[in-house]
Protein backbone atom coordinates (compact mmCIF):
# COMPACT_ATOMS: atom_id res chain seq x y z
CA UNK A 1 0.00 0.00 0.00
CA UNK A 2 2.77 2.41 0.93
CA UNK A 3 4.50 1.58 -2.35
CA UNK A 4 1.32 2.33 -4.34
CA UNK A 5 0.90 5.65 -2.55
CA UNK A 6 4.51 6.55 -3.21
CA UNK A 7 4.10 5.71 -6.92
CA UNK A 8 1.00 7.94 -7.07
CA UNK A 9 2.88 10.78 -5.41
CA UNK A 10 5.72 10.45 -7.91
CA UNK A 11 3.25 10.36 -10.84
CA UNK A 12 1.44 13.45 -9.55
CA UNK A 13 4.76 15.26 -9.17
CA UNK A 14 5.83 14.34 -12.71
CA UNK A 15 2.48 15.25 -14.27
CA UNK A 16 2.34 18.51 -12.31
CA UNK A 17 5.87 19.34 -13.42
CA UNK A 18 5.03 18.59 -17.03
CA UNK A 19 1.93 20.76 -16.95
CA UNK A 20 3.75 23.52 -15.13
CA UNK A 21 6.53 23.35 -17.71
CA UNK A 22 3.99 23.54 -20.55
CA UNK A 23 2.39 26.62 -19.02
CA UNK A 24 5.80 28.23 -18.53
CA UNK A 25 6.71 27.49 -22.15
CA UNK A 26 3.76 29.39 -23.66
CA UNK A 27 4.81 32.04 -26.21
CA UNK A 28 5.32 35.57 -24.94
CA UNK A 29 2.47 38.04 -25.30
CA UNK A 30 3.04 41.36 -27.04
CA UNK A 31 1.37 44.76 -26.90
CA UNK A 32 1.23 46.96 -29.99
CA UNK A 33 2.59 50.50 -29.79
CA UNK A 34 -0.06 52.46 -31.77
CA UNK A 35 2.24 55.46 -32.24
CA UNK A 36 4.80 53.28 -34.05
CA UNK A 37 2.42 50.96 -35.93
CA UNK A 38 0.38 51.28 -39.10
CA UNK A 39 -2.00 49.29 -41.29
CA UNK A 40 -2.14 50.69 -44.82
CA UNK A 41 -3.78 49.79 -48.12
CA UNK A 42 -2.64 50.75 -51.61
CA UNK A 43 -5.04 50.67 -54.57
CA UNK A 44 -4.93 52.06 -58.11
CA UNK A 45 -7.66 54.62 -58.82
CA UNK A 46 -7.79 55.88 -62.40
CA UNK A 47 -4.21 54.70 -62.90
CA UNK A 48 -2.87 56.46 -59.79
CA UNK A 49 -1.67 54.60 -56.71
CA UNK A 50 -3.61 55.81 -53.67
CA UNK A 51 -2.39 54.94 -50.17
CA UNK A 52 -4.89 54.83 -47.34
CA UNK A 53 -4.88 53.55 -43.80
CA UNK A 54 -6.97 52.04 -41.06
CA UNK A 55 -6.38 54.45 -38.21
CA UNK A 56 -7.57 52.10 -35.47
CA UNK A 57 -6.69 48.45 -35.01
CA UNK A 58 -5.73 46.21 -32.15
CA UNK A 59 -4.16 42.82 -31.69
CA UNK A 60 -3.85 39.90 -29.31
CA UNK A 61 -0.41 38.46 -30.02
CA UNK A 62 1.31 35.43 -28.49
CA UNK A 63 4.46 34.77 -30.48
CA UNK A 64 7.76 32.99 -30.05
CA UNK A 65 10.01 32.31 -33.06
CA UNK A 66 11.18 29.16 -31.26
CA UNK A 67 7.60 27.94 -30.69
CA UNK A 68 5.59 28.71 -33.81
CA UNK A 69 3.25 25.79 -33.17
CA UNK A 70 1.79 27.55 -30.13
CA UNK A 71 2.01 31.11 -31.48
CA UNK A 72 -1.08 33.03 -32.53
CA UNK A 73 -2.35 36.47 -33.44
CA UNK A 74 -5.78 38.04 -33.76
CA UNK A 75 -5.97 41.46 -35.38
CA UNK A 76 -9.21 43.47 -35.13
CA UNK A 77 -9.60 46.39 -37.54
CA UNK A 78 -12.02 49.29 -37.03
CA UNK A 79 -13.45 49.69 -40.53
CA UNK A 80 -15.08 53.01 -39.62
CA UNK A 81 -11.58 54.49 -39.35
CA UNK A 82 -10.54 53.86 -42.98
CA UNK A 83 -9.00 56.98 -44.52
CA UNK A 84 -7.76 57.49 -48.07
CA UNK A 85 -6.84 61.19 -48.07
CA UNK A 86 -10.05 62.35 -49.74
CA UNK A 87 -13.21 63.15 -47.72
CA UNK A 88 -15.64 62.24 -50.54
CA UNK A 89 -13.92 58.91 -51.14
CA UNK A 90 -13.77 58.19 -47.40
CA UNK A 91 -17.53 58.76 -47.06
CA UNK A 92 -18.12 56.33 -49.94
CA UNK A 93 -16.00 53.64 -48.25
CA UNK A 94 -18.44 53.54 -45.32
CA UNK A 95 -21.45 52.73 -47.52
CA UNK A 96 -23.03 49.27 -48.05
CA UNK A 97 -21.44 48.68 -51.47
CA UNK A 98 -18.00 49.18 -49.97
CA UNK A 99 -17.17 48.42 -46.30
CA UNK A 100 -20.79 48.58 -45.05
CA UNK A 101 -19.67 49.73 -41.63
CA UNK A 102 -23.19 49.93 -40.19
CA UNK A 103 -23.56 46.15 -40.45
CA UNK A 104 -19.87 45.20 -40.29
CA UNK A 105 -17.90 47.78 -38.28
CA UNK A 106 -14.94 45.43 -37.79
CA UNK A 107 -12.77 43.08 -39.81
CA UNK A 108 -10.79 40.34 -38.08
CA UNK A 109 -7.68 38.41 -39.11
CA UNK A 110 -7.13 35.27 -37.02
CA UNK A 111 -3.99 33.25 -37.63
CA UNK A 112 -4.16 29.49 -38.09
CA UNK A 113 -0.39 28.93 -38.26
CA UNK A 114 3.09 30.33 -38.81
CA UNK A 115 5.98 29.10 -40.95
CA UNK A 116 9.64 30.10 -40.66
CA UNK A 117 11.07 30.99 -44.07
CA UNK A 118 14.69 31.53 -43.03
CA UNK A 119 16.49 34.36 -41.27
CA UNK A 120 13.98 37.00 -40.14
CA UNK A 121 11.34 35.92 -42.68
CA UNK A 122 8.08 34.24 -41.70
CA UNK A 123 4.66 33.53 -43.11
CA UNK A 124 1.36 33.83 -41.26
CA UNK A 125 -1.60 31.85 -42.50
CA UNK A 126 -5.03 32.80 -41.29
CA UNK A 127 -8.64 33.73 -41.95
CA UNK A 128 -9.70 37.27 -42.75
CA UNK A 129 -13.35 37.96 -42.00
CA UNK A 130 -14.78 41.10 -43.59
CA UNK A 131 -18.40 41.99 -44.35
CA UNK A 132 -19.43 38.58 -43.01
CA UNK A 133 -17.22 36.69 -45.48
CA UNK A 134 -14.23 34.62 -44.40
CA UNK A 135 -11.28 33.98 -46.71
CA UNK A 136 -7.91 32.32 -46.21
CA UNK A 137 -5.02 34.79 -46.36
CA UNK A 138 -1.25 34.33 -46.34
CA UNK A 139 0.83 37.21 -44.95
CA UNK A 140 4.61 37.06 -45.52
CA UNK A 141 6.47 39.18 -42.98
CA UNK A 142 9.82 39.92 -41.42
CA UNK A 143 10.40 40.09 -37.69
CA UNK A 144 13.26 41.65 -35.75
CA UNK A 145 13.32 41.28 -31.97
CA UNK A 146 15.67 43.40 -29.88
CA UNK A 147 15.28 42.72 -26.16
CA UNK A 148 11.58 43.21 -25.41
CA UNK A 149 10.83 45.17 -28.61
CA UNK A 150 9.67 43.49 -31.81
CA UNK A 151 9.30 45.14 -35.23
CA UNK A 152 7.18 43.29 -37.77
CA UNK A 153 6.70 44.31 -41.42
CA UNK A 154 4.41 42.42 -43.76
CA UNK A 155 2.80 42.76 -47.16
CA UNK A 156 0.12 40.85 -49.02
CA UNK A 157 -2.44 41.40 -51.78
CA UNK A 158 -6.20 40.96 -51.39
CA UNK A 159 -8.88 40.75 -54.05
CA UNK A 160 -11.52 43.20 -52.89
CA UNK A 161 -14.33 41.42 -54.74
CA UNK A 162 -13.68 38.32 -52.58
CA UNK A 163 -15.29 40.41 -49.84
CA UNK A 164 -17.77 42.24 -52.11
CA UNK A 165 -15.99 45.54 -51.52
CA UNK A 166 -16.89 47.98 -54.29
CA UNK A 167 -20.03 46.38 -55.67
CA UNK A 168 -22.08 47.84 -58.43
CA UNK A 169 -21.43 48.53 -62.13
CA UNK A 170 -18.01 49.87 -63.06
CA UNK A 171 -16.53 49.28 -59.62
CA UNK A 172 -16.63 45.51 -60.11
CA UNK A 173 -13.97 45.81 -62.84
CA UNK A 174 -10.35 46.97 -62.82
CA UNK A 175 -11.30 50.51 -63.88
CA UNK A 176 -11.61 52.99 -62.24
CA UNK A 177 -10.57 51.08 -59.05
CA UNK A 178 -8.25 48.08 -59.28
CA UNK A 179 -9.67 44.89 -57.83
CA UNK A 180 -6.34 43.99 -56.21
CA UNK A 181 -5.41 45.85 -53.02
CA UNK A 182 -1.97 45.78 -51.44
CA UNK A 183 -1.97 45.58 -47.64
CA UNK A 184 1.06 46.90 -45.74
CA UNK A 185 1.48 45.98 -42.07
CA UNK A 186 4.07 47.72 -39.90
CA UNK A 187 3.90 46.88 -36.20
CA UNK A 188 6.12 47.69 -33.24
CA UNK A 189 5.23 45.75 -30.12
CA UNK A 190 6.54 45.33 -26.58
CA UNK A 191 6.82 42.00 -24.78
CA UNK A 192 4.54 42.12 -21.75
CA UNK A 193 5.18 38.63 -20.34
Amino acid sequence: MRRVMMMRAVLCFLIGGALGGAAWAQPATWQIDPAKSSLQFVVDINGQAVTGMFRAFGALIAFDPADLAHSSAKITIDMTEARSGDATRDAMLLKPDWFNVLDFPQAVFQTTGFTAKGGTAYEARGTLTMKGMAKEVVLPFTLKVTGDIAVMKGETVLRRMDFKVGRGGQFETEVPVSTSVKILVNVTATRIK
